[in-house]
């Protein structure tokens, strides 16, 4: 939404109370959409939730934890989602509740009650929308009597739909390193990618962090024009268990933005030609 009202012309301030914007994904990653922002004029402040939010005229005074006072027409707060369960009878059939009013449920989406399943943002996170289709699917599939696998989680994708976008599957660069994997990272700007220069869409990188030891891409994040778009590659790379050496082999169309993928892939493994 700060993108959004932006790209009309509002002045925006966003505050974030992590330390940085999209705490969630990768550090050089929100680095980089902080920097996008700041160009566009939005005012990014950091590492200070909102304390209160006054009406004041036709607008609104917020006061963060910090002592900092903004003033402003219109306040939108995000403070993340909570399930529509209480009082439409769930406990009434059965259906147990878990921490925060989550539905409990299994691998093939059936709850504590006989005859109930449940998938979507009711399961808790990640609240996708490509995650309940996921699970949709296996939850009929299975009630149909068909085997098919469990939903992989560890390999979901998730994308922020703001210009530049930014897309991510699988870990961190700070979660892998914590898991004390020896890694390899590869990283390719879009700067130096042909149909990118073409078309305008130069601002952004992808990151590859590859396992040394297995030679398995654990985590692949991207922030450019049409980031989501591309993410999928590396989505069915991971759930196929592709190698990089694999992928860094598997020839992508010239010139296409895709072929960034494959020279992060290729800085990871030191064997690009193209920076």
């Amino acid at each position: 939404f700060s993108y959004f009202w932006s790209s009309f012309g509002t002045k925006v301030t966003l505050v974030e109370g992590a330390v940085r914007i999209a705490p969630l994904e990768d550090a050089e990653i929100s680095a980089e959409m902080a920097k996008a922002f700041k160009k566009m004029g939005v005012d990014v402040k950091t590492g200070s939730f909102c304390k209160s939010v006054v009406r004041e005229g036709d607008g609104v005074k917020v006061t963060l934890q910090d002592g900092t006072e903004l003033a402003a027409e219109v306040c939108l707060l995000s403070v993340g989602i909570a399930p529509n369960t209480e009082g439409i009878g769930l406990e009434s059939v059965g259906i147990v509740l878990g921490k925060g009013g989550f539905i409990q449920r299994d691998a093939s989406y059936r709850t504590t009650a006989s005859g109930f399943y449940a998938i979507g943002d009711v399961c808790g996170p990640p609240a996708l929308a490509h995650t309940a289709y996921a699970e949709a699917h296996v939850c009929v599939e299975r009630i149909a009597g068909h085997h098919v696998p469990d939903v992989d989680y560890g390999n979901m994708p998730a994308a922020t739909y703001c210009q530049p976008q930014i897309a991510s599957v699988g870990l961190t660069e700070e979660a892998a390193r914590a898991k004390g994997l020896d890694l390899k990272v590869g990283r390719f700007p879009y700067s130096a990618n042909g149909k990118a220069r073409g078309t305008g869409h130069t601002e952004g990188l992808v990151k590859v962090i590859v396992d040394a030891k297995r030679n398995e891409i654990v985590g692949a994040h991207i922030i450019g024009h049409d980031a989501s778009e591309q993410l999928a590659n590396f989505v069915m790379a991971r759930g196929a268990e592709v190698t990089a050496q694999h992928f860094l082999h598997t020839v992508h169309a010239h010139p296409t933005m895709g072929e960034a993928m494959v020279e992060a892939v290729a800085v990871a493994l030191d064997s690009c030609t193209h920076l």
